[in-house]
């Protein structure tokens, strides 16, 4: 069970653990030509570039929880990624994804994944040893 007053290193850990794997998926992504970046691989976000703004999503999703701002319009409006019906998710026939639809640009995408990383990180960072945890 998590104990409501889990000391914030626990987290401060989490979230550098976080901003480490995604500077370094985006780093192996800058590499990509942008016909790897878009291609169907078969994965459930069917690209890398999906898979990618999946990542941003979810981190978004969870700064707004974080900050408590669950009922603004960003925050609802991330939602319904999740609340479509199947949504993001394909099959190899698919043709599209609506991951592939929030950031299309590469350059972008990556560094919208990077400054959210660092918010995330400077937002955990800055909680005292004895937050309640039940908050996150």
């Amino acid at each position: 069970l998590l104990d409501r007053y889990m000391s914030s290193s626990h987290f401060q850990f989490q979230a550098r653990y976080n901003a480490w794997a995604n500077a370094r998926i985006c780093e192996a992504i800058e590499g990509l030509t942008e016909d790897q970046f878009r291609a169907n691989t078969g994965v459930v976000f069917r690209s890398i570039q999906g898979t990618l703004n999946h990542i941003l999503l979810a981190d978004k999703l969870w700064m707004g929880r974080f900050e408590g701002t669950t009922d603004s319009d960003e925050y609802l409006g991330i939602q319904k990624f999740w609340q479509t019906p199947g949504a993001g998710y394909s099959n190899t026939a698919s043709s599209s994804c609506i991951y592939e639809t929030y950031i299309t640009d590469k350059k972008e995408l990556i560094r919208e994944v990077l400054a959210q990383s660092a918010r995330i990180l400077e937002h955990i960072c800055s909680l005292p040893d004895d937050f309640d945890s039940t908050l996150l």
